[in-house]
């Protein structure tokens, strides 16, 4: 016998079941060679407890009083199946210019082994741009899949100002009339948007 094509699996997730899925070649002494299906009956050696680059499967088929053997080789990985944010950063409102803090964020990972919580760290995000005002999205990437959580950028004041810096007035004028009759301007500045004069 002989594995036939490429249609048997070969990569498998730790803790998945072996796959029944491919077919074997059975050539017999006289006649046509006929393709069959493998099942995993007459596959043994699987053990999909541990990671293994290349872990060798025999496949035994019996007919007639007749035994005949291969092999072929899989790969046991401990993939991620599932990726979830745990908990957002405990800061998700920042000032214009301000770097990202990732304390508290975590993400739930799902692999052929369990399920874990990990710390989210800097080189997992993509996404943050301090510069830009708004809800921003951050995407947050780990074993080939993602998730997201979102931010806020603020711009803020950085000073004000107010013009004429001094007036004149009589004594219990109201504040409207002081400000009317000596024409007071304050100007606000922001750290983005700079001054605005109101």
């Amino acid at each position: 016998i002989a594995m036939h094509g490429a249609s048997h699996k070969t990569l498998y997730n730790v803790s998945e079941a072996l796959s029944s899925v491919g077919e074997i070649l059975v050539t017999r002494a006289v006649g046509t060679p006929e393709v069959m299906a493998l099942t995993k009956a007459v596959v043994t050696g699987f053990n999909s407890a541990v990671e293994n680059a290349s872990l060798p499967l025999t496949v035994t088929y019996t007919e007639n009083g007749n035994t005949a053997t291969t092999t072929y080789n899989v790969e046991i990985k401990d993939t991620v199946t599932s990726l979830t944010m745990k908990s957002n950063p405990n800061k998700t409102v920042y000032k214009y210019g301000e770097e990202l803090d990732l304390t508290g964020a975590t993400i739930e990972v799902v692999k052929g082994s369990g399920t874990s919580t990990i710390n989210v760290t800097d080189s997992m995000v993509t996404g943050y741009d301090k510069n830009t005002l708004g809800t921003q999205t951050i995407t947050v990437s780990y074993g080939g899949l993602t998730t997201t959580f979102e931010v806020e950028v603020k711009d803020y004041i950085t000073g004000i100002t107010i013009s004429p810096d001094s007036i004149t007035g009589k004594v219990n004028d109201e504040l409207s009339t002081l400000i009317t009759n000596n024409s007071i301007m304050y100007t606000v500045t922001y750290a983005k948007s700079g001054d605005e004069t109101a």
